[in-house]
């Protein structure tokens, strides 16, 4: 029995986070609205289409990859090969 209320209390508790979600990106909607003229937003939304045209691909399919040959930062560890700094054995 007690089970079963806390399951609908968690149930409840989550369906309310979901509406507080909705409500804070309405809120959000509201005043973007308001800030800006529709001419403004078109000139936003053709400038963000324009610089995601004139990006790579973050994502390019498995064949276009091209191979990573940078080694990754050694984070100030040194290997044996690389050279070490003075008085460092």
């Amino acid at each position: 029995m007690q089970n079963d209320q806390l399951k609908n209390s968690k149930i409840i508790d989550a369906e309310k986070l979901k509406i507080e979600g909705y409500k804070a990106e309405t809120d959000r909607i509201k005043v973007t609205s308001m800030a800006m003229t529709p001419d403004q937003i078109q000139s936003l939304i053709a400038q963000t289409v324009q610089q995601t045209m004139n990006s790579p691909d973050p994502n390019p399919p498995p064949d276009q990859q091209q191979p990573n040959n940078q080694n990754p930062p050694s984070a100030g560890f040194f290997t044996p090969t690389d050279n070490q700094p003075n008085g460092v054995i």
